[in-house]
């Protein structure tokens, strides 16, 4: 049995490389970096840890807000997505793969 991993989570993790701010659990807490009106906070420690504005996330978690409001928390392999039918992540994916690939050319 194989796991479908998240693509938001993946491409998080690629961004985060490819703007060589890896390994993530350098870091105190969690790394965090915005988009536009995005804003990613990812926990790579094995305990739970604050993110910038102030809400705990798990280890091994994303958090996603847009526009301030909150809009995900993901995990590799799934987690909970505000929206119809995975709206937010449907219109995320275009996003990180533009700012992924900007971040790689430079």
């Amino acid at each position: 049995m194989s796991a479908q991993y998240s693509e938001v989570f993946i491409l998080v993790c690629e961004l985060a490389e490819a703007l060589g701010a890896t390994p993530l659990n350098k870091h105190p807490g969690c790394w965090e970096t915005s988009i536009g009106d995005w804003h990613f906070a990812i926990n790579a420690h094995g305990t739970t840890a604050k993110t910038a504005d102030g809400a705990d996330l798990p280890p091994v978690h994303l958090y996603v807000s847009f526009k301030g409001m909150p809009c995900m928390v993901l995990t590799p392999v799934g987690g909970i997505a505000l929206g119809q039918s995975g709206e937010a992540e449907a219109d995320l994916i275009p996003v990180l793969k533009e700012a992924l690939a900007k971040a790689r050319t430079k």
